[in-house]
């Protein structure tokens, strides 16, 4: 088992962890200034108190940076100022109501620009020998963290609902030697030339997959199996942008239990050249999403934006 050193790039794109954590704060502040609204007892106010639009001032300064909300801060606060003194009298007569219209106004004036001002990362190894090369684009917020093997973990902004739930994604790019290939798919490859149309069908695949990662829980009642599904991945010649040449290919995702933590991984296996030698070891990609079980489904989409933003690289599957 090896692994890949990388190398970091920049890519434009909206990100939905920006527009995540952006929610979180202007449904906080709708909860706020429609309380103040309740406690006053009067469904006509007009204005925001001096400490509400304070508090706005410093969501807007915090959500787009000091120079964007010098620009557009006055903007925002007069769309809020407008909802109160347009929409409150004749359709916010009641909490929920005016909760449901202060989220709104700030979805669509602060949330949206954003998270299209926040480019996503792309992560990318390169294929070295064997092995094949992993592309990544998250979410520009998001941090790298070096795992101790050339290749990050990837973790999301503190305090944000994806940190709080202990959301990690890993990302593996190793190799498999044919012996172990074999017993965990239980088939025997052959030696003399490859195997045509491809090294391991889509089942052999899973059950190598599935051998592999239940003989690291071996006896551990703490492991359980919960599903898998089949994807199609894009694999291109080279990282170029854009790339020189492009096909797809078959992939799993896989999601089980491990004392109490939920992992959703992404398994592509590279096959061996339809023009080369046979392979003695066997090129792996994994990516990884971890999060305690209890807090998973808030974090799924997350997770999910990150899978499918996933591609390999490899020139394996392409003539010379």
């Amino acid at each position: 088992m090896r692994s890949i050193l990388a190398a970091l790039m920049l890519v434009n794109a909206v990100t939905s962890t920006a527009m995540a954590s952006c929610l979180d704060e202007v449904s906080s502040f709708a909860e706020k200034i429609c309380g103040e609204i309740k406690t006053d007892g009067d469904s006509s106010t007009t204005v925001i108190s001096g400490e509400l639009e304070a508090e706005l001032s410093g969501m807007i300064r915090k959500v787009l940076g000091n120079a964007k909300a010098g620009t557009e801060g006055k903007h925002i606060t007069d769309a809020y100022k407008n909802v109160l003194r347009n929409d409150l009298p004749q359709e916010l007569k009641s909490v929920r109501q005016c909760r449901m219209k202060m989220v709104e106004v700030g979805r669509s004036e602060l949330c949206q620009p954003a998270a299209a001002q926040i480019p996503n990362k792309r992560y990318v190894s390169e294929p070295q020998d064997v092995f094949p090369g992993v592309a990544i684009s998250y979410p520009g917020t998001w941090a790298e963290k070096e795992a101790g093997t050339g290749v990050p973990r990837l973790l999301p902004p503190l305090n944000s609902k994806e940190d709080k739930a202990g959301l990690e994604v890993e990302i593996s790019v190793n190799s498999a030697f044919r012996e172990g290939v074999e017993n965990g798919a239980g088939i025997t490859l052959p030696k003399d030339e490859p195997r045509d149309p491809e090294t391991l069908t889509n089942m052999e695949h899973l059950k190598y997959i599935k051998s592999y990662i239940q003989s690291m829980h071996e006896d551990n009642p703490g492991f359980s199996w919960l599903s898998e599904r089949q994807v199609d991945i894009p694999v291109y010649s080279d990282s170029e942008d854009p790339p020189d040449r492009k096909t797809t290919e078959r992939a799993w995702v896989v999601d089980y239990i491990e004392d109490g933590r939920r992992v959703e991984a992404l398994h592509f296996f590279q096959q061996t050249s339809y023009y080369g030698a046979p392979a003695e070891t066997f090129g792996l990609v994994t990516v990884t999403c971890i999060a305690p079980s209890e807090f998973f489904d808030s974090v799924e989409a997350a997770c999910k934006s990150v899978l499918d933003n996933t591609v390999a690289i490899s020139g394996n599957y392409f003539a010379d």
